[in-house]
């Protein structure tokens, strides 16, 4: 909630406590961006339901002042193994529930697996520990992981003070066998041959209509130009999920929410009061996974108008290169804190200023990443061109977006699939070949 007047700050806060909702720990150092499954209970796919467990370590972490002013901020999440992502492997502590198989060491069934480690800014995710646990054990096992970051983080070097580096000078053993030693027990390891899969994610299921576990009941995902809207928006939405669904309104990562419990012969009267409110529950592929941070007029760490550019982009590729038939994310970030997670993008954008004169005067723009990826395929992209200039962005992303279309084996090969099997510097060579880039050289 942001443009908030100095005068209106406290009835602000107050009003945000009369409907239970808290600003407490939200910001600075400390713990924040609890996340679950935004389908939670109501996805046919998922292993298990991770409201309580979000719900659970949010108050844990709420009435402990001592988890508060941290070396470094520090993100939890909990994924259920659900067709929607939550993107714990770029969070500090990540919780994935995963099917543990016979011949294990431990009971066969649905455990919550530990990884560690995770931030994408920083060019690395949470890897896995082989620690597995009981879902009612996460919060004991949290607080110690942290409780040891908390006596152990560097707080001398902004840069490098996250949990993370405690990891790389240490090693993943010495950290883990400091958290046993504060829980005074060991925790339960599991070989990986014996951990199902994870099963695939579906990049299209947080927009538009989809059947929900229970029968002739529905999740509806609505689209936000790159996560914005109005008060009056916010008021007229929470009327339509209370007389179209069961009241709730569930975010998620990728900057849009989705309406539930939405009986089948309600869809179409929520797809025309969404519409009305000059919104859509349907999405291009390059509009669906387009994310960008708060961006130049909102932060004062970004050095470009992420959601400015990010609009023009969109705008620009559904234009230019209407046979996308594949969902392509595109995130856009403004300052090396890669808030938007510009490097599990496909095309990944952090701003830059552009040097543009003898004189040293600079303009907005980007360096560009491709190759990034998350869920079941996990990875950091590569930069490939420095120091963009804004305006020639668009062109940029359609030249990737064309070469991709023109070499790729078919719709069932991922823009991060080609980008692996021809190599980003290969990429980045085909892409200025192309009439987009050519013309502008």
């Amino acid at each position: 909630m942001r443009e908030i007047a100095p005068e209106h700050a406290q009835p602000f806060l107050d009003g945000l406590t009369d409907l239970g909702l808290t600003a407490r720990g939200s910001g600075a150092d400390n713990i924040r961006n609890v996340t679950g499954s935004p389908t939670a209970g109501i996805d046919a796919q998922e292993l298990l339901d991770t409201r309580p467990l979000a719900r659970s370590w949010h108050n844990h972490i709420i009435n402990d002042r001592s988890l508060y002013g941290l070396p470094r901020k520090f993100n939890v999440a909990f994924d259920g193994g659900g067709i929607m992502p939550v993107l714990e492997e770029t969070n500090d502590i990540g919780f994935q529930a995963v099917e543990v198989g016979d011949g294990a060491a431990v009971a066969p069934g649905v455990w919550m697996r530990l990884v560690l480690g995770g931030i994408s800014g920083h060019r690395d995710l949470a890897r896995d520990t082989g620690i597995v646990l009981k879902p009612e054990d996460c919060n004991a096992v949290s607080d110690a992981i942290i409780r040891v970051f908390i006596e152990n983080g560097d707080r001398t070097n902004r840069n490098k003070s996250r949990m993370k580096y405690v990891l790389d000078a240490w090693g993943f053993d010495k950290y883990l066998a400091a958290v046993e030693e504060k829980l005074g027990r060991k925790l339960d390891r599991v070989d990986p041959a014996h951990v199902a899969p994870r099963k695939p994610t579906d990049r299209f299921s947080h927009v538009g209509v989809h059947r929900q576990v229970q029968p002739g009941l529905n999740w509806i995902g609505v689209v936000l130009p790159v996560g914005k809207m109005l008060s009056d928006q916010v008021r007229a939405l929470a009327d339509i999920a209370r007389e179209c669904g069961d009241g709730q309104v569930r975010l998620t990562v990728w900057q849009n929410f989705v309406l539930s419990g939405v009986p089948d012969a309600k869809v179409a009267e929520v797809e025309a009061r969404v519409a009305a409110l000059g919104l859509t529950i349907r999405a291009s592929s390059i509009r669906a996974g387009l994310v960008a941070c708060t961006g130049a007029k909102g932060c004062k760490f970004a050095a470009s108008d992420t959601k400015g550019h990010a609009l023009v982009i969109a705008d620009h590729i559904e234009a230019t290169v209407s046979d996308l038939d594949v969902p392509v994310n595109v995130h856009l970030t403004g300052c090396h804190h890669s808030c938007a997670q510009h490097y599990i993008g496909d095309i990944g954008l952090i701003g830059a200023k552009v040097v543009v004169s003898e004189e040293g005067d600079t303009v907005e723009g980007y360096d560009i990443v491709v190759g990034g990826g998350f869920a079941e395929t996990p990875k950091i992209g590569t930069e490939i061109w420095k120091a963009v200039r804004a305006e020639e962005c668009p062109g940029r992303v359609e030249a990737l977006l064309r070469t991709y279309l023109a070499r790729r084996e078919g719709p069932q090969e991922s823009f991060q699939s080609f980008t692996a099997r021809t190599g980003p510097e290969a990429l980045r060579d085909a892409a200025e070949e192309q009439p987009a880039l050519k013309a502008a050289a």
